[in-house]
């Protein structure tokens, strides 16, 4: 019988336990003793008959997966298989006569593919490029700890593109306001400006190479820091109020 792309590319099962685990989450019996899987199959026009079949996997080299049931006489018949050739999977189905069990397998491997692509789509999404950024000191210089000339100087030279009033959490949120800007513009350099009651922090950002320099002034004390000690300092403030957010393009 002719054989069935199912996928191109790597597969994320590799081993006779990942398939068998593929099946478990899909909700099929798993018999781990006797390593089979419980399949249900309905045939028939008029009344459909069931039919349970326990189907053993078996791997014969490294990219060849093959699906057998136990014949009346106590051996093992190879019904299907899922084979790799050329960087693409094929499903064929053996024994014509077992089409019914064969589609119900292609269509069990077909879901548990999609559960998985969906799995790693869904991780890669939940892992925010908030993580790729990190500390440098880069624009220190530019900071250089006075915060008040920043902002002037900011507000002088580069145009602003965002400004609200936000309600600020801690640390993480600052990360966002930065994953915000890349989702946004993907590109170039900007100044953020967060002002509080009685504290400034600002951050200068390179979206290109992913890089950001924090700073933290708080008038009351005469504090100033700046890299990653502004960062944690800033999740030690009370922050009960609004907070002002400005932000400037860089690109003159």
């Amino acid at each position: 019988m002719s054989a069935v792309k199912v996928y191109s590319g790597t597969l994320p099962i590799s081993k006779i336990d990942e398939m068998y685990e593929l099946f478990s989450r899909l909700g099929f019996t798993v018999n781990d003793m006797e390593g089979t899987v419980l399949f249900k199959s309905r045939k028939g026009f008029i009344k459909k008959l069931e039919t349970i079949y326990n189907v053993k996997i078996y791997m014969i080299g490294n990219d060849n997966f093959s699906f057998g049931i136990q014949t009346e006489r106590g051996m093992l018949e190879v019904v299907a298989r899922l084979y790799q050739k050329g960087g693409e999977w094929y499903f064929e189905c053996i024994k014509k006569e077992h089409s019914h069990l064969c589609s119900s397998i292609l269509s069990a491997i077909k879901s548990g593919i999609k559960m998985y692509e969906r799995k790693i789509t869904e991780k890669s999404s939940s892992n925010v490029d908030q993580h790729a950024f990190k500390i440098s000191r880069a624009f220190e210089s530019f900071l250089d700890g006075l915060a008040e000339i920043t902002a002037i100087s900011a507000a002088i030279k580069y145009p602003i593109v965002e400004r609200k009033t936000i309600k600020l959490n801690g640390p993480k949120e600052i990360l966002g306001i930065i994953e915000y800007l890349y989702s946004k513009y993907k590109n170039g350099k900007y100044v953020i400006i967060l002002l509080g009651s009685d504290w400034m922090f600002s951050i200068a950002v390179d979206l290109d190479t992913r890089e950001f320099t924090p700073s933290l002034v708080v008038w009351s004390s005469n504090l100033r820091l700046l890299g990653e000690k502004a960062l944690e300092t800033l999740n030690q403030i009370h922050r009960d109020e609004d907070v002002k957010l400005n932000i400037y393009s860089m690109q003159v």
